[in-house]
């Protein structure tokens, strides 16, 4: 007997069409899977549905967040901090870029400020404390200028 795309039915058994050719009683019951499935009774598969779609609402221009998200951290009382922490950032992902593009190795850049290849990797990660002076060299030495103002 050949099975011709068996197809699961709840209980675990397995429905089997035949060719006529192999077993004419069975062929002859069942002409194909949808009337063997609609004779016992197997519900057929639901289509999906599709989720509605939320409207947006064209009416009302686009407003800047970034004075909402200044008064949540002011609120919060960490808006200094987090102030801070991405000029940190900012810095050390500049100081990074240039190095990348002048080709200079941490090793190399600790040896032209004559300290230790740690201390420049404390120059580079934003989440340390460094002191201006150490700033101001990095930069002079990758061809920048450290700019800073009071506000």
């Amino acid at each position: 007997m050949k099975k011709i795309a068996p197809s699961k039915v709840p209980n675990g058994q397995t429905l089997v069409a035949f060719r006529e050719s192999q077993n004419p009683k069975k062929a002859s019951s069942y002409k194909n899977f949808r009337e063997l499935r609609d004779e016992i009774g197997v519900a057929k598969p639901r289509p999906k549905k599709s989720r509605p779609r939320a409207k947006l609402n064209r009416t009302k221009p686009a407003t800047h967040l970034g004075s909402i998200l200044d008064d949540l951290l002011k609120e919060e009382g960490i808006f200094e901090e987090t102030q801070a922490q991405a000029i940190k950032e900012v810095i050390a992902w500049q100081l990074s870029q240039a190095m990348e593009k002048q080709h200079i190795s941490k090793k190399t850049m600790a040896t032209c400020l004559n300290t230790s290849r740690t201390q420049v990797n404390r120059i580079l990660n934003p989440k340390t404390d460094v002191t201006l002076s150490s700033l101001q060299r990095a930069a002079a030495l990758v061809g920048r200028r450290l700019k800073i103002e009071l506000v």
